[in-house]
């Protein structure tokens, strides 16, 4: 998020060319966005990549080589300054988690292992796949939810479920990560594809070979071509997917510990003293009661 929200002056820029905002920019973003987050939703959990010098992405090199290889360097200072921010967090009342891997994965963890509901705040089209009945997500402004899922528009397109858009990224690929999709079939075509069987990565990925482009066959005669495809390419197809899986790894949690003293000092001293009344008053979060899941109420929530 930190890279992606950064504002006011130079020299950093997104990986989008947009301008970017240094250590100011990237302080006085992050901190609005989860201020506002935490006065509208409570509880607030920033997910964050790999620490102590970890390429979060590396996690995904075990499955396709040369994933994320396009990316830039992150700017000189960043790592400090999100170290920073790292630290003082926990004195906005926010909980941070992070894994090996990204913070993609992170966030996956959280909406599969923690006692919902969730609320995602992301931007990236990864994490749709997340959403189910206890999972909504917040994008670009807009409430996603299971009802409202085939609305949403990735790449142009809309009519998807979630478990249709792992595919979708599978079959098509993201040239953002260098991740390659199936050849031949580009965004338009796995669309095609999906609308005509929405479990065609699955079904050839379970390896059923003739007994699968029969039954793609019987539903839409045209899919035994790319079933064909996906034969002849299934190490592409397996890393691919693999690649755009969203996965469940232990987290390193640290609870927010509110003090809202601290936190206005730091604001000042980043001149950022238009965050301050806000900081100043948030509220610590209560203990999540007991239930019965959970006798002792210490889950994280």
């Amino acid at each position: 998020m930190t890279y992606r929200y950064v504002t006011v002056d130079t020299p950093w820029q997104t990986r989008r060319s947009h301008a970017a905002g240094g250590v100011p920019g990237m302080f006085g973003g992050t901190i609005d966005a989860l201020l506002n987050l935490q006065a509208l939703h409570g509880h607030v959990v920033a997910a964050w990549e790999a620490r102590g010098g970890v390429r979060g992405s590396a996690f995904r090199d075990q499955f396709l080589e040369g994933y994320k290889g396009t990316r830039k360097p992150a700017p000189e200072g960043y790592g400090p300054a999100v170290e920073e921010l790292m630290e003082i967090l926990p004195a906005f009342g926010i909980t941070q988690a992070w894994c090996e891997a990204e913070a993609d994965d992170v966030a996956a963890t959280i909406a599969r292992e923690w006692p919902g509901p969730h609320l995602l705040y992301c931007v990236d089209k990864d994490w749709l796949q997340l959403i189910d009945e206890e999972v909504h997500a917040l994008r670009m402004g807009k409430l996603i939810t299971l009802e409202n899922f085939g609305e949403v528009k990735v790449d142009g397109y809309d009519g998807f479920t979630p478990d249709m858009l792992t595919g979708y990224l599978t079959l098509a690929g993201d040239n953002t990560d260098c991740i390659p999709g199936l050849p031949k079939v580009g965004k338009k075509r796995a669309m095609d594809i999906l609308r005509a069987c929405p479990g065609f990565v699955d079904l050839m990925l379970a390896g059923h070979g003739s007994a699968a482009r029969a039954e793609l066959a019987a539903g839409h005669a045209t899919l035994v071509q790319w079933a064909s495809v996906a034969e002849e390419h299934m190490e592409i197809l397996k890393a691919s997917y693999e690649a755009v899986t969203l996965y469940t790894l232990d987290l390193e949690v640290v609870e927010a510990a509110p003090d809202p003293g601290k936190a206005v000092d730091w604001l000042h001293r980043h001149d950022l003293g238009h965050l301050a009344e806000r900081a100043s008053e948030m509220q610590e979060d209560e203990h999540p009661e007991a239930t019965e899941e959970d006798p002792d109420g210490d889950l994280p929530w």
